[in-house]
């Protein structure tokens, strides 16, 4: 720091030569650096001054608090000697140090603070307790004078401050659940429990006369200003509205309304339900007594009770509860519905809505009027809070309402079903009926039973072609489950008679011959539903619009047909005729219906009369017909299989026709199982089929790629037009 300072110095004289460090300093250096630092201190000397004498204020009041501090740490020091000094005269006798005995002190100081602190919670607790014992006096007081809501409120204050839990029992109160919980608390527990059973054991008293039904339970009284022998008479009685509001703080309103809903269900609501003769008066002569009453005329008893009438005579009912109970507070009403609704929705839904539900398709849009009287109660309901209005659970009765096709539907199934089990069992199979077989031209004597149970099913599928698809699909399914009941009763009902020689089992054979035949010949119901909508679209639609929703329906009506012809297991040589003969039969009656769905100008070609004829004209219409129905093409060929020999269709096979038509090789193979027995030559022809590979000659693929391509512009169809379909 020094030779920095110097060599400064030196070098301010020597301007820019470099000052050596190791060389000797001359004489007139010397005296030039004696100079030099002479001028430099003079300037820290000023300079200094002047910062002292601009801060003159800050340096006399730092210097004054100094002086203070020293003075007063001198007197402080003083009296501490003086202290000591007095100390070791007034203990030089002890035997015990000064030090310890300031330890003692502050140790019995801190024992007198704990004490006066356990004694200061002492009493606080002592106050608590006095505070608990005079709230609990005044709940007796209030409770014995009539202040209901008053003693309710401070009991509920109370059984919060002493943690009573809402479950509470006696056994629970007299077993302190703190350990470390004064006795005391129990003790006031157990008084509060007193108290509590007081007042409840009132207020459910006020409750049951101030809302009663009477003894013949048809009237429900209402008492609005009640006066009690267990109140003082000077109290002149107390409301209902309030007795009510102090069960609700108290938490015993739901249990007095639960009470309340039985008895209005069970005396009240379901009589009303059941008997449409009932009338609902409701008397307001009596101040602050109203009475709602039954009346029924003479004694008359009339079951059943129209959704209008019985929707009129709830709210009636509702809507008093409403006025004079619930006091139009929406929170209780709500209390209500919750015990009430359930109940009371079956209720109406098991008497009323599903005895209304119609018994003919006919009148299923008449029903729809029963839907509005249905929408405009629960309205009233929920602006009465008895049900929510933002839960779509509570729309019950609309929610049944509105699913009048299911309902419809299933009540026709189970009338079909109890009217063939009926029928069926009840059937001795004595009394027999000749009638016609559809595919032999001879008659057969069959029961009155099989006769009855098929008309039964035609007319049922009659309903199912006039009614909406679900509407028309349980049907199918109520004739499909009729069939099954003669399948499933009749050998078991005729055990013996069928393993003995008896006339019962020949007529059992004849009706299930006959029964056969007839479900075969349901396949012309569906041509009669196709016909029935060609009449009903074609006028209607565009020509283009109307072909390609034919030809949609039918290209999945005759794929269905296929599909179900090669799946069946077994057919004998009869079988098989009869089976191509009804398609066969099938497909000519579709003639204007098949013709529909093609040019004018091919159409004029080819008459009816010329249709059924094997010429040139008929099979290019018959080839128009299958370009534009791929699924047409695969069924008649089918149909040439059922007629054909087992090597005619293995060599169909091995040469690729079959291919190109739209089988593919386990279908052959099923079919050949169904139509021929197991033979050598069966099992020859089907190793044949299995193990025959292809390889399509140009002409045979560019046909395959036209059938392909027409049954994906099929499915395309069925895409473009399904709309038009479900809308029909």
């Amino acid at each position: 720091m020094e030779w920095r300072l110097v060599k400064e110095l030196l070098t301010e004289n020597a301007g820019s030569e470099e000052v050596d460090e190791s060389r000797a300093v001359s004489a007139p250096y010397l005296h030039h650096l004696k100079d030099r630092l002479h001028m430099r201190s003079l300037q820290i000397k000023d300079r200094v001054h002047n910062y002292i004498k601009s801060h003159y204020h800050d340096f006399f009041n730092i210097i004054s608090v100094a002086f203070h501090a020293s003075n007063e740490v001198q007197t402080i020091s003083q009296k501490l000697h003086q202290i000591f000094d007095k100390l070791s005269d007034g203990y030089k006798d002890l035997e015990i140090p000064i030090d310890s005995q300031l330890c003692r002190l502050a140790a019995e100081r801190a024992s007198v603070k704990k004490d006066l602190c356990e004694k200061e919670e002492a009493r606080r607790l002592v106050l608590t307790i006095s505070d608990y014992v005079k709230r609990l006096e005044n709940a007796r007081i209030n409770v014995e004078q009539g202040h209901l809501i008053q003693a309710a409120r401070a009991l509920q204050e109370l059984r919060i401050a002493l943690r009573v839990s809402q479950t509470w029992t006696q056994d629970e109160l007299r077993v302190s659940s703190d350990l470390l919980q004064p006795q005391a608390f129990t003790l006031l527990k157990i008084e509060w429990a007193s108290c509590f059973s007081k007042l409840q054991e009132l207020l459910e008293d006020l409750f049951n006369i101030a809302i009663r039904v009477d003894n013949d339970h048809t009237k429900l009284c209402v008492d609005l200003h009640l006066e009690c022998e267990k109140l003082p008479a000077s109290f002149g009685g107390i409301d209902l509205a309030s007795v009510l509001m102090a069960m609700e703080i108290v938490g015993i309103l739901d249990a007095g309304f639960a009470r309340l809903a039985d008895s209005l269900i069970k005396y009240i609501i379901i009589p009303i339900i059941h008997n449409s003769s009932i009338n609902i008066i409701s008397d307001e002569s009596v101040k602050n007594k109203p009475v709602l009453s039954q009346d029924l005329p003479s004694g008359i008893q009339t079951e059943g009770v129209s959704p209008e009438a019985l929707y009129s005579k709830l709210l009636h009912v509702l809507k008093f509860v409403y006025q004079y109970i619930c006091f139009e507070k929406g929170i209780w009403m709500k209390l209500i519905g919750r015990l009430i609704w359930p109940k009371l929705s079956e209720a109406i839904i098991t008497n009323c809505l599903a005895k209304a539900v119609p018994d003919e398709v006919s009148e299923v849009t008449e029903f729809q009027m029963v839907v509005k009287l249905t929408r405009d109660f629960e309205h009233e309901l929920k602006d009465m809070a008895l049900i929510s209005s933002s839960d779509d659970k509570d729309d019950r009765l609309s929610n049944f309402a509105l699913n009048i096709e299911i309902h419809f539907a299933s009540k026709k199934k189970n009338y079909i079903l109890a009217t063939v089990r009926k029928l069926i069992v009840q059937s001795n199979f004595k009394v027999l009926l000749a009638v016609e077989l559809l595919f032999w031209p001879s008659t057969l004597a069959v029961s009155l039973a099989a006769k009855q149970l098929m008309e039964i099913v035609h007319e049922a599928l009659k309903d199912a072609c006039s009614s909406p698809r679900q509407i028309a699909l349980e049907f199918y399914h109520a004739v499909r489950d009729a069939l099954l009941l003669y399948r499933a009763i009749v050998p078991v009902k005729l055990a013996k008679e069928l393993n003995t020689l008896s006339q019962v089992a020949i007529i059992v054979h004849n009706d299930c011959l006959y029964l056969a035949q007839e479900i075969l010949g349901l396949a012309f119901e569906a041509v009669v539903s196709l016909e029935n909508a060609r009449l009903l679209w074609q006028p209607l639609l565009q020509k283009t619009i109307y072909k390609k929703a034919m030809q949609c329906i039918l290209q999945h009506f005759f794929a269905c047909v296929g599909s179900e012809i090669l799946m069946l297991d077994d057919m004998s040589v009869e079988e098989t005729l009869q089976l191509r003969k009804l398609v066969q039969t099938a497909l000519g009656n579709m003639s204007s219906l098949l013709k529909s769905v093609i040019d004018d100008e091919m159409r004029l070609r080819v008459s009816g009369e010329r249709f059924e004829k094997d010429d040139n004209d008929s099979q290019i219409l018959w080839d128009q017909f299958e370009k534009l129905i791929p699924s047409l093409h695969k069924l008649r060929r089918i149909t040439d299989l059922l007629d054909m020999s087992l090597k005619s269709i293995t060599l169909s096979w091995e040469s690729g026709e079959l291919i190109v038509s739209g089988f593919n090789s386990l279908e052959v193979q099923k079919l050949v199982r169904a139509i021929f027995s197991d033979t050598t030559l069966r099992r020859e022809c089907l190793k044949r089929i299995e193990n025959t590979e292809f390889i399509l000659s140009e002409n045979n693929s560019k046909q395959a790629a036209v059938s392909r391509g027409s049954r994906q512009e099929g499915a395309k169809q069925q895409n473009d037009i399904k709309f038009i379909i479900y809308y029909y």
